[in-house]
């Protein structure tokens, strides 16, 4: 009950909170109206006076309290929603933007029980394809009871992706108003990239599926427009798609590593922008197998050294012959009786010689065994994209050097006829300490304490090297010097392919720990992904 007040802005109210459960004051009350009535048929004396008494009994009974309030009005809350995403840099946009909210802000601040609350969405910072402002309304708004929500403002281009049902708008938010900026006969074309792998298999083609949109005024359903692709090293391919239609496309993945395509789609005229006429592909390629050929010229202990290095990775297919007869060798035994089986040469070097990813001759020399005409094979199949490393030993300081092959042309180091016998420590060169397949390679001390060889004056912490043979540098990089400074370890780039040489057949004192051996595992294997074309040891 409300009774009237004298002051503006108070409430007066009776309340009332009974001394007895209700069923006691019923059953008190029925009793007390049987008495009553009971005496109003006896004596009709003090009725009036008996009822008043009862009346004000049960009033008491009754708990009856005055309570007054002091009110005061709170305002509404409107909320002022700025869309901030890229697309509202367009055009004039921006200033239709300003003049909208400014003029706004003006219309509101008239109103004395509203408040305006201002927000931007997308929010600060926020990189994303989605302009999600009723997510930022709510944020705005979600401490403000439903019934004091006087409404929101949108000053935005359309483009709004978390657009909730009819209902949410109105129980919710309360009235919904949308400031469209722009001109109107805009129209713009893009790229929407439906799928795109993050993995290809090297060698094989990636599938990605996309589709041009054009929206806007006068935007046909159904068009021919041109599409171009790139990629950096490779031809640009041009063709002609629908637009609005779901597209299917074949990308190759030529290297290991990252691969970046361009897909960019042509101009419309007078449109928004261009900027979203484009889409970069940026996916990383990955090797399947790896198939490795490992020829040993004769038994010695750095073979072991490679072959276990190879055989420890299982994305490694290896080959690995060893030459342990060879025909000017006197050896009495039947060939029936021996478990040897002849080299397969024209498998391995003519057949399946472009199956292979690597193929590395490790102190091998002339010996009547492989035809000249597969060194050149070999050669050509290098500078065609393949990789060969050649680890030298003293055979190539002699008449048998395989430097006095059709592999001359492909071979970065020309053999002085030295071999150099003694002990010494491989150190990075200028170059080396600078390329990524020996930049900061350390060995042997703790962590906290290594130290990265950073000139050629630094002694390096690992075990001497006993022999090096004699080179002279042709062409490529030399990474690693030896014996006064002779060169060691050189890459080089062939046509389209990768040679290497290592100038010593003592990697293996490394591995076996000697005077405390050295990083040879991470060596070779950077050395490895060098000559498969890693991009990150470029």
């Amino acid at each position: 009950m409300n009774l009237p007040s004298l002051f503006s802005g108070v409430s007066t109210s009776l309340h009332f909170s009974p001394l007895l459960p209700a069923l006691w004051l019923y059953i008190l009350f029925a009793l007390a109206v049987f008495i009553l009535m009971t005496s109003f048929f006896y004596t009709r004396k003090s009725f009036f006076w008996r009822a008043a008494c009862l009346a004000a009994f049960f009033f008491v009974l009754s708990g009856p309290a005055l309570r007054v309030e002091k009110r005061e009005a709170v305002p509404d809350i409107a909320a002022l929603i700025i869309d901030e995403s890229a697309s509202q840099n367009f055009g004039q946009r921006t200033a239709q933007t300003n003049a909208a909210v400014q003029s706004i802000r003006s219309a509101i601040n008239g109103f004395e029980n509203i408040e305006l609350r201002v927000a931007k969405g997308p929010k600060d910072g926020q990189l994303s394809s989605r302009t999600d402002l009723f997510q930022t309304l709510e944020d705005t708004l979600g401490d403000v009871p439903e019934n004091r929500r006087a409404g929101a403002i949108f000053v935005t281009d359309g483009q709004v992706h978390d657009l909730p049902d009819l209902e949410t708008l109105q129980n919710i938010y309360g009235p919904v108003h949308v400031f469209l900026t722009g001109e109107k006969d805009e129209r713009d074309r893009r790229i929407s990239v439906i799928e795109a792998p993050a993995f290809g298999i090297v060698g094989q083609n990636l599938g990605i599926k996309y589709r041009i949109m054009d929206s806007g005024a006068k935007a046909q359903e159904r068009e021919d427009v041109r599409v171009t692709l790139k990629q950096a090293g490779q031809p640009t391919r041009s063709f002609f798609v629908k637009t609005g239609e779901e597209q299917h496309l074949e990308i190759p993945v030529t290297h290991a590593g990252q691969n970046i395509f361009e897909l960019k789609v042509e101009d419309l005229s007078h449109e928004i922008t261009t900027v979203n006429n484009r889409a970069v592909l940026d996916f990383q390629g990955v090797r399947d197998r790896l198939r490795v050929l490992l020829v040993s010229g004769r038994p010695h202990p750095g073979g072991r050294t490679w072959r276990d290095l190879l055989t420890s990775d299982p994305g490694v297919d290896l080959v690995h012959f060893t030459i342990l007869r060879e025909p000017d060798k006197i050896d009495s035994t039947p060939s029936s009786e021996m478990s040897l089986i002849a080299f397969p040469f024209r498998e391995l070097f003519e057949v399946k010689l472009y199956d292979f990813d690597l193929i590395i001759f490790d102190r091998y020399r002339l010996n009547r065994i492989l035809p000249d005409q597969y060194f050149e094979n070999i050669a050509r199949y290098v500078r065609e994209g393949g990789a060969f490393l050649e680890v030298s030993g003293p055979d190539y300081a002699s008449r048998d050097s395989i430097y006095n092959t059709a592999l001359q042309s492909i071979l970065p180091g020309v053999p002085t006829g030295e071999v150099l016998n003694g002990p010494f420590l491989p150190r990075f060169s200028a170059k080396g300490n600078i390329h990524p397949v020996t930049r900061g390679l350390t060995w042997g001390a703790p962590e906290t304490e290594t130290e990265t060889i950073k000139t050629t004056g630094d002694a390096p912490q690992w075990g001497p090297w006993l022999r090096q043979i004699g080179l002279t540098l042709k062409s490529g990089d030399v990474l690693m010097t030896g014996n006064a400074s002779r060169p060691l370890l050189i890459l080089d780039r062939v046509g389209e392919g990768r040679a290497a040489q290592i100038a010593s057949d003592q990697i293996w004192l490394w591995s076996r720990g000697y005077k405390g051996g050295g990083p040879h595992a991470e060596l070779l294997r950077r050395l490895v992904h060098w000559l498969m074309k890693e991009p990150e040891l470029d």
